[in-house]
């Protein structure tokens, strides 16, 4: 799930690795005096104009103790100060792992004409419709994604944003009121697969590029010791960033034969141990985990393994028998394929015993060999 961090400037935020799916937002909330303000019945704010002296606005939640859901007709307009905004939603109620969001309402030419505005992050739940002009004439705007929620789109609303060459969508196809009107063309949309966009009839001078799925790999950590390897990673590896907290326990252990980390109860220690693709990691866990990663697959398909032990992984997403996995020194008699659940050793001219033992994608390995070199992998079945 996308998330959004609200960050101070030079405090070393602008240095930090950022996880994918993680939205670094630079400022702080904005306060009611930077905005001229009604609240109407039951309780929800509109915002009529902003007066306030920031570059980078974040849009309060809560002015005067109510909620913000409403953005007036040219609230920010004619606003050339203005370099990014962010409008982040209000949470109405849940029901366990159901969130309602209120509705929210950005009006007409609300953004209109903000020479320097270069990003805005629209509310992601509780926006419908984006209206009529609502980013018309912002010249230096580069980048905007349409949230999921989105039905429809009114007219001129990317007129002469001449700068903004990509939007991102992250729902099915909206309804337009009026298409040839509404953007700066040509321009590319950058869509979900598996959302209706295959079926879409592009109109002349639109690119639509569809993004696959990320690649996700589903790791299921029994009570106790476990052998495993990364064959997806986020952006970070950092162990936090690949593992989280959620299900772990003190003392909890990842390890590999460069280190180790360990759980505290709230964050891994060190917090800069990182994983790897291509390598074996034993992770003991005091209670069953289950983690989903998404990100990145590997897209190596050899390991590098020096004289003696080795820790390594399959890399691939193909399970691989040792006839198969060729070293490009030579395999030497007596060396030797160890895991959890058995081993074979290599007596010359083959491996024994020749069982169906296979060396499986997302599971981690010892082995023995008696030269350096590198262990290549097939890439086909």
């Amino acid at each position: 799930t996308p998330i959004i961090f609200i960050v101070p400037e030079e405090m070393g935020w602008e240095e930090w690795n950022v996880p994918k799916g993680v939205t670094l937002v630079f400022g702080k909330s904005s306060s009611s005096n930077d905005f001229y303000y009604y609240i109407e019945d039951p309780g929800e704010v509109t915002i009529t104009q902003y007066i306030g002296e920031q570059t980078k606005v974040i849009v309060p939640l809560i002015i005067d103790g109510f909620r913000v859901t409403n953005i007036g007709e040219y609230a920010f307009g004619w606003n050339d100060d203005l370099t990014m905004v962010y409008i982040p939603d209000y949470p109405m109620s849940h029901d366990g792992d159901t969130v309602w969001y209120y509705s929210y309402y950005i009006g007409m030419g609300a953004f209109a004409d903000c020479a320097n505005l270069e990003s805005v992050i629209l509310p992601q739940k509780g926006l419908h419709y984006i209206e009529p002009e609502t980013f018309a004439g912002c010249s230096s705007l580069r980048e905007i994604t349409i949230p999921a929620s989105v039905e429809r789109i009114g007219e001129y609303v990317f007129a002469n944003c001449s700068s903004l060459t990509t939007i991102c969508f992250n729902g099915v196809p909206p309804s337009f009121d009026d298409f040839e009107n509404t953007f700066t063309l040509p321009i590319t949309f950058s869509v979900p697969a598996g959302m209706g966009w295959e079926e879409w009839e592009a109109p002349a001078q639109v690119t639509v590029v569809i993004r696959n799925p990320a690649p996700v790999q589903t790791i299921e950590l029994s009570s106790g010791w476990n052998w495993m390897s990364f064959n997806v990673l986020p952006q970070s590896h950092k162990v936090g960033a690949v593992l989280g907290t959620a299900g772990f326990t003190a003392n909890d252990i990842v390890q590999t034969n460069g280190g180790l980390a360990r759980f505290t109860g709230t964050s891994w220690m060190p917090g800069n141990f990182t994983v790897e693709y291509g390598k074996l990691y034993q992770i003991y866990v005091v209670n069953d985990v289950t983690i989903e990663l998404s990100g990145d697959a590997s897209e190596t398909s050899s390991v590098p393994v020096v004289t003696g032990w080795n820790w390594i992984a399959n890399p691939t997403s193909k399970t691989c028998a040792p006839a198969k996995l060729t070293h490009s020194g030579g395999w030497t008699a007596g060396d030797r394929i160890l895991s959890t659940g058995g081993s074979v050793t290599f007596t010359g001219s083959k491996w024994i015993p020749s069982t169906d033992f296979k060396l499986e994608p997302g599971k981690g390995y010892q082995i023995y060999s008696t030269k350096a070199g590198t262990l290549s992998f097939p890439s086909d079945d």
